[in-house]
């Protein structure tokens, strides 16, 4: 047998070597470029976060001084102050508002009252002096003035910077003026540090800033007086000399430190022209340390695996050459022990190598063989008797063609002149590419009846198994070309099956046909080795009974499916123990909706009880907390409903607080909770607003005086409405829902009293 050389084996090595010096430094790219691609993914999420923190915090701000603008307009006397140009009792009226407000809101800086004509008539920041004209410097001013239409909007101004808000203010459609409101910006750079812990600027657009100045003239034209940088008090950055806000994020390094400044989010007023740009510094210097540290580590690790490969290597070679004698005495006397027969040729088909088991098979002794041509000696006719020339002996072309093969059935030649059944493998001896030889293995098959006899035993038992076997071409109609015997048991004969007088597609239950020809050529048309379905099918007796079908799919040289083998058994036991626990699932599942239903339901009227209330109401007000908006609650109490039990007795008075129930749950929208709170008490949860809720209970009380109830008098009920805002409490909203109640008994019942949040 021929022997290895060592520099074959080193030769392998040192490429496997170079194999993974190269796929080491593929992976460090690869790791380099994910961290890189990570930290511009952070600063991509960095930035698409800060347009959302800058726009809509900037939104919410102008809408909720909007807000407070229209509560203070719709305060009693403050339009007719502004009508009458009264600054005085203006004053008087909203000193107290504004306190409050700048309590709130500490970045309120401007609450201003303007009159029709263009004149100032009330700056509560300053109340003194009043009646200059500001709108001809005031182009924002003007145009609200001009529409009567309300402006949100940032502008610059010869005293700064504010985010303002303008309500038009009328009576009777009659225009008397505006209210103003300005925020200073610092408001929203302290968001957005607290937001992203990143520090912030707004550069004021020189465009804009030169604009104030020429609205100023005769003033000289500069810009003295005007900030062109706006940043909170503690912030320490400075841009760099000559930046320019630029549509993408710019890096920059300032004093050993990497920064990420974010400068595309620009602030424009109502005409669309910029007024200012915000200008956020992203400080990556931590990021990028870590990817300098990840590197280090990386290329540290990759050396000292390169030198633990090269220090194996050299331990791996001698470790080899010790090996290989050792190995190659070891072969020999491995081949020597075999029960098969052995042996090699060499590239001209010379035996080079022969085993004991082989010699003894063909009658041979050593010397006879080594040396020779053994085809012409031991293989030179087929089975048949045919003459076998050596140019197509399969062993020779396993030399020839580099390829190996595996044959039954074949015949090798006693000294004798006996034939020996034999089936063989024989594959090529390559080194590098070279072929040195093939080398053969045999077996005598003259015990294969046996092995055959008892692997008919096997089959005999597995056929009398529950199992049932299929197997059937990919082909149309799925047509059988075998079936066990064990089919008996769904009552067909196997030669019905087998000769097509039962097309298996034909007894697959209707509704699971599609699905089952979808699922086997689906897995046909892929790649999967085997699948699993369960389905029904009808035995000789008409019955439906379910399957369990375990299929093996077997396909040609090219990946194509040719055969299913399809291993089933029936399964309806586990079936209908597997619906009667879903049937008895459903049950469970409905009897706890009802059980949730009832604790939810007052008994008598049939409508919410407190306890579902108390739920909504607490979810209503954490909703408004979080979203803004009010929630609205109107408290109704059945007026003398004493009498009615005491003149009429209870299970009349249980039949009017029913039918009121009734009445009362159609006069209300989808959107409405309408629950008991206690005895006569009912109380209805809507999100409509205040004044729509004052309306409904006004509806309700009037409809209710005209109703017709059981004991045929006239019934009528007290209201009282009230709204929940995010500064309330749950139990400050119902301790003023139940004053307005109270105040609408002692004016003598039958009437709506309103108390709103700030009442």
């Amino acid at each position: 047998m021929p022997r290895i050389k060592l520099a074959t084996r080193s030769k392998t090595l040192l490429m496997t070597m170079g194999v993974v010096v190269l796929l080491t430094t593929i992976f460090i790219i690869l790791l380099l470029r994910l961290h890189h691609a990570r930290i511009e993914q952070d600063i991509e999420d960095f930035h698409q976060a800060l347009h959302r923190i800058a726009e809509q915090d900037t939104q919410r701000q102008l809408e909720f001084f909007s807000h407070r603008a229209r509560a203070n307009l719709a305060s009693p006397g403050i339009l007719e102050a502004m009508r009458d140009r009264d600054h005085d009792a203006l004053l008087a009226l909203t000193r107290g508002r504004f306190e409050i407000l700048q309590r709130e809101s500490p970045e309120l800086a401007v609450m201003h009252f303007h009159a029709a004509d263009g004149t100032s008539l009330l700056r509560m920041h300053h109340p003194d002096p009043w009646g200059d004209p500001i709108a001809s410097t005031r182009p924002l001013l003007a145009r609200v003035h001009q529409t009567h239409a309300e402006s949100r909007t940032l502008e610059l101004g010869r005293f700064g910077l504010f985010l303002r808000t303008i309500v038009p203010a009328f009576i009777d459609q009659t225009y008397v003026g505006a209210l103003e409101f300005g925020v200073h910006p610092q408001a929203i750079l302290k968001r957005v540090r607290d937001a992203t812990g990143a520090e912030a600027i707004l550069l004021i657009a020189p465009e804009a800033a030169q604009q104030v100045v020429s609205d100023l003239a005769p003033s000289p034209p500069s810009c003295q007086g005007i900030a062109l940088r706006l940043c909170l008090e503690d912030t320490v950055f400075q841009l760099p000399e000559g930046f320019v806000p630029a549509p993408v994020p710019e890096r920059v390094r300032l004093n050993g430190r990497t920064y990420i400044l974010h400068s595309d989010i620009d602030f424009r007023d109502d005409q669309g022209q910029r007024i200012a740009s915000l200008v956020v510094i992203q400080d990556i210097s931590e990021h990028l340390q870590g990817f300098h540290q990840t590197v280090l580590a990386i290329i540290s690790s990759a050396l000292i695996a390169l030198l633990a490969i090269v220090l194996f290597i050299r331990r791996t070679l001698g470790r080899m050459e010790r090996e290989l004698a050792t190995g190659h005495a070891r072969l020999q006397a491995m081949a020597k022990s075999m029960n098969e027969g052995m042996y090699m040729l060499d590239p001209h088909g010379k035996l080079v190598f022969i085993n004991p088991a082989a010699l003894d098979m063909l009658g041979y002794q050593e010397g006879e063989l080594m040396g020779r041509d053994l085809h012409d000696l031991i293989h030179h006719h087929d089975v048949h008797g045919a003459p076998v020339p050596a140019s197509a002996c399969p062993i020779n072309l396993a030399i020839d063609n580099g390829a190996s093969l595996f044959r039954e059935d074949d015949v090798f030649w006693h000294k004798n002149g006996q034939p020996l059944r034999v089936s063989y493998a024989t594959s090529p001896v390559m080194i590098n590419g070279e072929v040195l030889g093939s080398l053969a293995i045999f077996h005598d098959d003259s015990t294969r009846l046996e092995r055959e006899e008892a692997l008919k035993r096997e089959l005999r038992l597995f056929q009398a198994g529950p199992v049932v076997v299929f197997t059937w071409r990919n082909a149309p109609g799925w047509p059988v070309e075998f079936v066990s015997p064990s089919v008996a048991q769904w009552g067909y004969p196997p030669e019905d099956v087998l000769n097509g007088k039962l097309p298996y597609a034909d007894i697959v239950h209707p509704d699971d046909l599609q699905h089952v020809g979808e699922r086997v050529q689906a897995h046909a048309a892929g790649t999967a080795e085997r699948f699993e379905e369960q389905y029904r099918i009808r035995d000789a007796r008409g019955r439906w009974i379910w399957i369990h079908d375990f299929t093996v799919i077997r396909r040609d040289d090219e990946g194509r499916a040719t055969h299913f083998d399809g291993y089933m058994f029936e399964i309806s036991d586990l079936k209908q123990a597997q619906l009667d626990a879903e049937t008895l699932n459903a049950r469970l599942v409905e009897q706890v909706a009802e059980v949730t239903r009832l604790s939810e339901t007052d008994a008598l009227t049939g409508i919410a009880n407190r306890a579902r209330l108390d739920r909504a109401m607490q979810a209503e007000m954490a909703r408004i907390r979080r979203y803004g908006g009010e929630m609205d609650v109107i408290l109704l109490d059945i007026d003398h409903f004493k009498a009615i039990n005491d003149t009429y007795g209870h299970l009349v008075g249980d039949e009017v607080l029913k039918e009121l129930a009734r009445f009362v749950c159609g006069k209300l929208r989808s959107t409405d909770l309408f629950a008991r709170w206690g005895g006569e008490e009912f109380v209805i949860m809507s999100p409509t607003g205040l004044e729509e809720a004052r309306q409904l209970a006004e509806r309700l009380r009037a409809g209710i005086a005209d109703h017709g109830f059981p004991h045929g008098e006239r019934l009528t009920c007290s209201l009282g409405v009230t709204a929940c805002t995010p500064a309330d409490t749950l139990d400050g909203c119902l301790t003023r829902v139940d004053q307005a109640l109270y105040q609408a008994k002692q004016q003598g019942r039958d009437r709506v009293m309103t108390r709103p949040a700030d009442g």
